[in-house]
């Protein structure tokens, strides 16, 4: 079967380096031995047009020009839908969908309805795929919310790590809410927080990384891969702080990524994240609570037998469902299915 996987995000494309995580459009295209073509070479035009619609065109094209394609899995819509315009609508088409709620892809269902182009889509939440059936009308066959993945092996527990019991660990920019974070390490002078605001996908700060910190917060804008991960193993705490109101799942990898490291975790309960949070392995506080992140915080590190609970807990989590090879798994049957 010749299957084509768009968009081909690598560890290099972000980490430059050869210790990184495998992107999961990497992991389904080794289950499928698909093709995984590279976009086309860097043009500042169509790069300035990419930025400016929000479409990756470079890599649609690369994809559609593949020779012998007989289905396409695209692991965003934004490949997804200028790949499906490209190719008419022709071959068998299985599409991840990240986030199909914001109002510019709103609107533009309602002129193009480009959600129904596609065989399968795939979502992380519920709240996604119920979107898709209840409000947009497609059916319930087409849509399949999945458990978001993570590199299993490259985010695992470290046995040679050392916990600092005071150390608190955020990772992530988009939608992140640092501001809070910040000021419940202020009710915490005896912990101290590395902040690594680092993303592929925001372009701007998150709230509480211009601000003025107390000097037990620290925000590291980059840091390799392996360096990461050696940090988060330390992390008596891991923290996802997220802006209030999202109905998307914004802070997923940091979450998965937390969890497959084996690390207990405080994070912010939003409606987009709240499937997500599995009462034995995270501790959920009210957005923009930072009394009650810090009593949360402060509860996980005072208690070391009941966060490395949590932690295994989280950690066989990904072992049951979000792995990228169960994601992998998972992409395999919805293309057996189209074509």
């Amino acid at each position: 079967m010749g299957v084509v996987v768009a968009e081909h995000p690598t560890s290099a494309d972000y980490w430059g380096g050869a210790e990184a995580p495998e992107h999961f459009g990497m992991s389904v295209a080794r289950r499928l031995g698909a093709d995984y073509p590279a976009p086309l070479a860097d043009n500042k035009v169509l790069q300035l047009v990419e930025q400016r619609a929000g479409f990756k065109f470079r890599a649609a094209y690369r994809a559609v020009r593949t020779p012998g394609a007989q289905a396409f899995v695209s692991m965003s819509e934004q490949v997804g839908v200028p790949l499906a315009v490209l190719d008419r609508h022709r071959t068998p088409h299985v599409v991840v969908a990240h986030n199909v709620i914001t109002p510019f892809k709103r609107r533009l269902q309602s002129t193009t309805h480009w959600l129904e182009w596609f065989d399968r889509i795939v979502v992380f939440s519920h709240v996604m795929g119920q979107f898709l059936v209840s409000e947009v009308g497609l059916p319930g066959e087409r849509v399949h919310v999945v458990p978001h993945p993570t590199d299993q092996r490259f985010f695992s527990p470290q046995a040679d790590a050392v916990v600092d019991p005071s150390l608190v660990v955020a990772v992530g920019r988009e939608h992140r809410d640092y501001t809070t974070l910040v000021e419940s390490m202020r009710r915490l002078p005896e912990a101290r927080a590395v902040i690594v605001a680092n993303s592929p996908w925001a372009k701007r700060r998150a709230p509480g990384e211009a601000l003025p910190a107390p000097s037990n917060v620290e925000f590291r804008p980059f840091l390799p891969a392996g360096e990461l991960r050696s940090l988060m193993a330390r992390a008596a705490v891991i923290a996802v702080p997220l802006q209030a109101g999202l109905t998307f799942g914004a802070g997923l990898n940091g979450l998965c990524e937390a969890h497959a490291m084996g690390r207990p975790v405080v994070a912010t309960s939003t409606p987009g994240l709240l499937e997500h949070l599995d009462n034995a392995a995270t501790l959920s506080v009210p957005p923009s609570d930072a009394v009650a992140m810090a009593s949360a915080l402060r509860q996980v590190m005072q208690d070391g037998a009941g966060a490395d609970r949590m932690g295994a807990l989280g950690r066989q989590l990904i072992e049951a469902g979000h792995s990228n090879d169960n994601f992998a798994e998972r992409i395999a049957t919805l293309v057996e299915q189209v074509c």
